[in-house]
């Protein structure tokens, strides 16, 4: 087939964007790129380029300079360290799927203090990247219809006429039939700017900084895999609370819309047809906000450079997929592990660890044990753990080594535990390990988690007290800890 001839099989797809160029990627990749043209810098790699436009046709539309220089900008005036993405990843419908599980399963609770931090540090960040993108001359405007022919127009706009249609939240904001109250979400306070002569509130920065920052900075579509690589592109320009939300706002709703009950009509209805994603203020896990990210693959990087020499400190638990194998002791049957139910069991039964957790910087977690015929030091249970012996799995990389600190968020706290344990949360990870010299490793997790295995309790125990994180710091004074805190 020739050019002319792909020219028009890719039109009478009759679409644009992700299903063009799944539909016809092999003939694309034959085809001569040159003879469509293009706006904006190169694609990056593995984006869903050419899009098919109706009423322009074939154009490759590359990542936006002003937004790339809009988000060092931003990084510069905030300090916070700007981390572009270098790629555009295909549609992962299993961790879709997972995501719109646990954006399901998030309670709407916006006077949670971690919750309610995160959504205040969205909004510092949001004022900061408008103010950014007003800096490369671009003006926003209202629009109840913005771009109705295709999406990909208002990546053209911004890049030809420095412009953004925002529709407004006041005409639209979630689903329509949504039963949750959403008086206390609060980007839908009205922020310092004016849109178009009207007040706008936070969301509606949120939409023109998202789309400018997510969409036109990447290049990125705006079916399933174009809004998981937009939460991706706009994530790497914030950190710890304000990424949390963002997450929330973003690939929690967008994995609901594409992949949770509705996602196989979702993922090819119109708008008009589209079963939007109830609006919901809390934050998700770590695992599911860090997917993907530029911070991660460093983690695996080194995660990976340290179990090719045997020195991860986690050797004899670990998958082939590099998943942490860990287990819990409770006296009841569970499915999910959740932190939330910190205080319930053994982790609740002293004074000192019920007034720790009161503390403003505390993290909710579960402690697991890391067993294993070939772990060195495995965990020993305590006796005063239940019976009922539950294994679940977590990517390794997500677990910080507090014997080694390779980050310095331990030692950063300057002997507080619940400060360490909350610069490593904000820090993204899932958790963090440890090898203590009386029971063994063992693991304290933030993220709630699926039971994986049920499996046969063994006899006996150290009856050495539960470890909690009060006791870090004392255990180590007394050697009873490996490693540097």
């Amino acid at each position: 087939m020739g050019a002319t001839g792909l020219l028009k099989f890719i039109k009478a797809i009759g679409d644009v964007g992700e299903r063009a160029y799944d539909s016809s990627k092999g003939l694309l990749d034959q085809f001569n790129a040159s003879n469509v043209p293009s706006i904006g810098d190169a694609p990056l790699s593995g984006a869903p380029m050419p899009a098919n436009i109706p009423q322009r046709g074939l154009l490759n539309i590359g990542p936006n300079p002003d937004a790339e220089a809009a988000a060092i900008d931003y990084a510069q005036q905030s300090g916070i360290p700007y981390s572009p993405i270098s790629q555009l990843n295909p549609v992962d419908a299993e961790f879709g799927a997972l995501a719109a599980r646990e954006y399901e399963l998030m309670p709407h609770d916006p006077t949670n203090p971690f919750v309610a931090d995160s959504y205040a540090q969205m909004k510092k960040e949001l004022i900061g990247q408008y103010e950014a993108m007003l800096r490369q001359g671009i003006k926003p405007e209202f629009d109840t219809n913005p771009y109705p022919t295709s999406p990909y127009d208002a990546l053209v706009d911004l890049i030809e006429n420095k412009r953004l249609k925002v529709f407004p939240t006041n005409a639209g904001y979630g689903s329509a039939d949504q039963a949750i109250d959403i008086s206390q979400n609060p980007l839908l306070e009205v922020s310092p700017y004016m849109i178009s002569g009207q007040p706008a509130t936070y969301n509606d920065l949120f939409r023109a900084v998202h789309d400018f920052q997510g969409h036109s900075k990447s290049g990125a579509g705006f079916r399933a895999a174009g809004e998981d690589n937009a939460y991706l592109s706009h994530a790497g320009t914030m950190r710890g609370p304000a990424r949390r939300a963002l997450a929330s706002e973003t690939r929690g709703q967008n994995s609901l819309l594409n992949f949770g009950p509705d996602g196989s009509i979702n993922r090819s209805a119109g708008i008009e047809d589209t079963i939007f994603a109830d609006q919901k203020v809390g934050n998700l896990p770590n695992y599911i906000t860090e997917k993907g990210t530029p911070e991660l693959y460093a983690r695996q990087k080194r995660f990976d450079d340290l179990r090719a020499d045997n020195n991860t400190g986690l050797e004899g638990a670990i998958d082939d997929s590099g998943n942490l194998r860990i287990v819990h002791y409770s006296s009841r049957s569970i499915e999910r592990i959740d932190p939330n139910r910190y205080g319930e069991a053994a982790s609740g039964r002293t004074i000192s660890e019920r007034n720790r957790s009161t503390h403003p910087d505390f993290v909710n977690r579960s402690f697991f044990g890391i067993e294993g015929d070939d772990v060195v030091t495995p965990y020993r249970k305590e006796n005063m753990l239940g019976n009922k012996k539950y294994e679940t799995k977590i990517d390794a990389a997500q677990v910080y080594n507090v014997n080694t600190d390779p980050d310095g968020l331990w030692r950063a706290a300057e002997g507080d535990p619940t400060k360490a344990e909350r610069n490593i949360y904000d820090a993204g990870y899932s958790g963090y390990h440890l090898t203590n010299k009386q029971i063994g490793k063992v693991a304290a997790i933030f993220d709630p988690l699926d039971v994986t295995k049920k499996l046969m309790i063994p006899l006996g125990g150290t009856g050495f007290a539960a470890f909690v994180g009060d006791k870090v710091m004392e255990e180590n004074k007394k050697g009873l800890m490996d490693g540097p805190i």
